[in-house]
Protein backbone atom coordinates (compact mmCIF):
# COMPACT_ATOMS: atom_id res chain seq x y z
CA UNK A 1 0.00 0.00 0.00
CA UNK A 2 1.44 3.36 -1.03
CA UNK A 3 0.94 6.38 1.13
CA UNK A 4 0.86 9.82 -0.41
CA UNK A 5 1.85 12.97 1.40
CA UNK A 6 0.88 16.43 0.24
CA UNK A 7 2.97 19.36 1.36
CA UNK A 8 2.29 22.99 0.51
CA UNK A 9 5.56 24.92 0.34
CA UNK A 10 5.45 28.57 -0.70
CA UNK A 11 2.37 28.01 -2.85
CA UNK A 12 3.68 24.83 -4.53
CA UNK A 13 1.89 21.55 -3.95
CA UNK A 14 4.31 18.66 -3.63
CA UNK A 15 3.08 15.09 -3.53
CA UNK A 16 5.46 12.52 -2.06
CA UNK A 17 4.91 8.77 -2.07
CA UNK A 18 6.36 6.41 0.51
CA UNK A 19 7.47 6.79 4.10
CA UNK A 20 11.20 6.32 3.42
CA UNK A 21 11.35 9.37 1.18
CA UNK A 22 9.81 11.62 3.84
CA UNK A 23 12.18 10.38 6.55
CA UNK A 24 15.29 11.20 4.50
CA UNK A 25 14.35 14.74 3.42
CA UNK A 26 15.96 17.41 5.59
CA UNK A 27 15.65 20.44 3.32
CA UNK A 28 13.93 21.44 0.10
CA UNK A 29 15.47 22.87 -3.03
CA UNK A 30 13.32 24.00 -5.93
CA UNK A 31 15.09 23.58 -9.25
CA UNK A 32 14.17 24.92 -12.64
CA UNK A 33 10.51 25.85 -12.98
CA UNK A 34 9.10 25.53 -16.47
CA UNK A 35 6.16 27.93 -17.00
CA UNK A 36 4.22 25.58 -19.29
CA UNK A 37 4.31 22.80 -16.69
CA UNK A 38 3.34 25.16 -13.86
CA UNK A 39 0.31 26.27 -15.88
CA UNK A 40 -0.79 22.66 -16.40
CA UNK A 41 -0.42 21.89 -12.71
CA UNK A 42 -2.30 25.01 -11.64
CA UNK A 43 -5.20 24.25 -13.96
CA UNK A 44 -5.36 20.65 -12.77
CA UNK A 45 -5.39 21.71 -9.12
CA UNK A 46 -8.51 20.59 -7.22
CA UNK A 47 -8.25 23.48 -4.80
CA UNK A 48 -10.39 26.02 -6.70
CA UNK A 49 -12.91 27.46 -4.25
CA UNK A 50 -14.93 29.92 -6.33
CA UNK A 51 -15.44 31.42 -9.77
CA UNK A 52 -15.36 35.21 -10.06
CA UNK A 53 -17.59 36.47 -12.88
CA UNK A 54 -15.93 39.00 -15.16
CA UNK A 55 -15.81 38.89 -18.96
CA UNK A 56 -15.09 35.22 -18.27
CA UNK A 57 -14.98 33.14 -15.09
CA UNK A 58 -11.81 33.31 -13.01
CA UNK A 59 -11.45 30.07 -11.03
CA UNK A 60 -9.62 31.04 -7.84
CA UNK A 61 -8.23 29.28 -4.78
CA UNK A 62 -8.78 30.34 -1.16
CA UNK A 63 -6.06 33.02 -1.46
CA UNK A 64 -7.59 34.66 -4.56
CA UNK A 65 -4.98 33.20 -6.94
CA UNK A 66 -6.38 32.67 -10.45
CA UNK A 67 -5.96 28.98 -11.27
CA UNK A 68 -7.84 29.01 -14.56
CA UNK A 69 -9.81 31.34 -16.83
CA UNK A 70 -12.90 29.58 -18.19
CA UNK A 71 -16.14 30.11 -20.08
CA UNK A 72 -18.11 28.37 -17.32
CA UNK A 73 -17.85 28.16 -13.53
CA UNK A 74 -18.29 24.39 -13.40
CA UNK A 75 -19.68 23.31 -10.02
CA UNK A 76 -18.05 26.18 -8.13
CA UNK A 77 -20.02 28.95 -6.43
CA UNK A 78 -19.92 32.19 -8.44
CA UNK A 79 -18.93 35.56 -6.99
CA UNK A 80 -20.61 38.51 -8.72
CA UNK A 81 -19.15 42.02 -8.56
CA UNK A 82 -19.93 45.34 -10.21
CA UNK A 83 -16.47 45.60 -11.77
CA UNK A 84 -13.87 42.88 -12.13
CA UNK A 85 -10.30 43.43 -13.27
CA UNK A 86 -9.23 40.89 -15.90
CA UNK A 87 -6.39 38.78 -14.58
CA UNK A 88 -4.32 35.97 -16.06
CA UNK A 89 -3.54 32.55 -14.61
CA UNK A 90 -1.12 32.97 -11.71
CA UNK A 91 -2.21 36.53 -10.87
CA UNK A 92 -4.11 37.26 -7.68
CA UNK A 93 -7.24 39.15 -6.61
CA UNK A 94 -6.05 41.18 -3.62
CA UNK A 95 -9.21 43.04 -2.61
CA UNK A 96 -10.04 42.07 1.00
CA UNK A 97 -13.76 41.74 0.26
CA UNK A 98 -13.05 39.13 -2.45
CA UNK A 99 -10.74 37.11 -0.19
CA UNK A 100 -13.27 37.27 2.66
CA UNK A 101 -16.13 36.22 0.37
CA UNK A 102 -14.09 33.26 -0.89
CA UNK A 103 -13.46 32.29 2.75
CA UNK A 104 -17.18 32.46 3.50
CA UNK A 105 -18.02 30.27 0.49
CA UNK A 106 -15.32 27.77 1.44
CA UNK A 107 -16.56 27.50 5.03
CA UNK A 108 -20.19 27.19 3.92
CA UNK A 109 -19.15 24.26 1.72
CA UNK A 110 -17.26 22.71 4.64
CA UNK A 111 -20.48 22.89 6.66
CA UNK A 112 -22.41 21.30 3.75
CA UNK A 113 -24.60 24.38 3.26
CA UNK A 114 -23.73 24.52 -0.48
CA UNK A 115 -23.60 28.15 -1.62
CA UNK A 116 -24.36 28.67 -5.30
CA UNK A 117 -23.67 32.38 -5.72
CA UNK A 118 -22.43 35.42 -3.81
CA UNK A 119 -22.65 39.10 -4.66
CA UNK A 120 -20.33 41.62 -3.07
CA UNK A 121 -22.58 44.60 -2.37
CA UNK A 122 -20.00 46.79 -0.62
CA UNK A 123 -16.69 46.36 1.22
CA UNK A 124 -18.78 45.63 4.34
CA UNK A 125 -21.57 43.44 2.96
CA UNK A 126 -22.13 40.42 0.71
CA UNK A 127 -25.20 38.37 -0.15
CA UNK A 128 -24.93 34.59 -0.50
CA UNK A 129 -27.51 32.31 -2.12
CA UNK A 130 -27.65 28.81 -0.69
CA UNK A 131 -28.69 25.85 -2.83
CA UNK A 132 -32.44 25.40 -2.21
CA UNK A 133 -32.18 27.83 0.68
CA UNK A 134 -32.61 31.44 1.65
CA UNK A 135 -30.64 34.53 0.72
CA UNK A 136 -28.04 35.11 3.44
CA UNK A 137 -26.55 38.56 4.05
CA UNK A 138 -23.14 38.48 5.73
CA UNK A 139 -20.79 41.08 7.13
CA UNK A 140 -17.39 41.26 5.49
CA UNK A 141 -15.96 42.99 8.57
CA UNK A 142 -16.94 40.46 11.26
CA UNK A 143 -15.46 37.02 11.90
CA UNK A 144 -16.80 34.27 9.66
CA UNK A 145 -17.16 31.55 12.31
CA UNK A 146 -19.75 33.18 14.59
CA UNK A 147 -21.85 34.31 11.60
CA UNK A 148 -21.98 30.79 10.18
CA UNK A 149 -22.63 29.28 13.63
CA UNK A 150 -25.69 31.55 13.89
CA UNK A 151 -26.76 30.55 10.39
CA UNK A 152 -26.64 26.84 11.21
CA UNK A 153 -28.66 27.32 14.40
CA UNK A 154 -31.29 29.38 12.55
CA UNK A 155 -31.57 26.89 9.68
CA UNK A 156 -31.93 23.96 12.09
CA UNK A 157 -34.64 25.75 14.09
CA UNK A 158 -36.56 26.83 10.99
CA UNK A 159 -36.32 23.31 9.52
CA UNK A 160 -37.84 21.86 12.72
CA UNK A 161 -40.62 24.47 12.68
CA UNK A 162 -41.34 23.82 9.00
CA UNK A 163 -41.24 27.49 8.02
CA UNK A 164 -40.17 28.85 4.64
CA UNK A 165 -37.41 31.45 4.80
CA UNK A 166 -36.90 34.37 2.46
CA UNK A 167 -33.66 35.64 3.97
CA UNK A 168 -31.32 35.84 6.94
CA UNK A 169 -29.23 38.91 7.72
CA UNK A 170 -26.22 37.93 9.84
CA UNK A 171 -24.65 41.41 10.08
CA UNK A 172 -26.22 42.14 13.45
CA UNK A 173 -25.70 40.68 16.93
CA UNK A 174 -29.23 39.27 16.68
CA UNK A 175 -29.71 38.07 13.08
CA UNK A 176 -32.76 39.35 11.21
CA UNK A 177 -34.91 36.56 9.75
CA UNK A 178 -37.55 37.16 7.08
CA UNK A 179 -40.14 34.56 6.13
CA UNK A 180 -41.93 33.96 2.81
CA UNK A 181 -45.42 34.76 4.12
CA UNK A 182 -46.93 36.95 6.84
CA UNK A 183 -48.59 34.03 8.66
CA UNK A 184 -45.20 32.56 9.70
Amino acid sequence: MKRHFKLLVAGLLLVLAGLLVMAKINSWTVGEIRPARVGEDLMASPFAQAAIKGEQYFLVNDQGLVLKVSDSPGDLPVILMDSVKNLSVGEKFIQPEIIFTIEILEKLNQRTLHPTMAKIISPQKAEVWLNNGPLVTVSLTKEVGPQLDSLQVILARVRMEGKALRGIDLRFDKPVITYNSLEN
